[in-house]
């Protein structure tokens, strides 16, 4: 059953295209969302982290000289102290109705 929450923000959802929900991931396995992007593709993906760069470095409690690593095929995108960005595979609607992740920050 789906709370009164659920239903608004899905509510919210309904005259909008479809949005992917991008995740970053740490090497000791927690998750935090990133953003919902319009585009799943690489270039949508580092669009978001490139908007989001200050407050998913700040939790990820990372220095800002951190490497990324896109490798051909991959959707995914490896940063150099283990952590990942990806997309999880889930749509907006699909994160509201089974529980979302923390919000990691607003764009700048």
């Amino acid at each position: 059953m789906l709370t009164p929450e659920q239903i608004a923000a899905l509510s919210r959802l309904h005259n909008y295209g479809t949005s992917y929900e991008i995740e970053a991931v740490t090497p000791d396995g927690r998750k935090g969302l990133v953003c919902y992007a319009a585009r799943h593709s690489k270039r949508g993906m580092r669009d978001a982290m490139h908007d989001r760069a200050v407050p998913l470095l700040a939790w990820l409690g990372a220095p800002s000289g951190l490497e990324m690593t896109v490798e051909r095929g991959r959707a995914d995108i490896a940063l150099s102290d283990g952590s990942v960005v990806r997309f999880s595979g889930r749509t907006q609607r699909d994160a509201i109705m089974s529980g979302e992740l923390p919000f990691i920050g607003a764009a700048e």
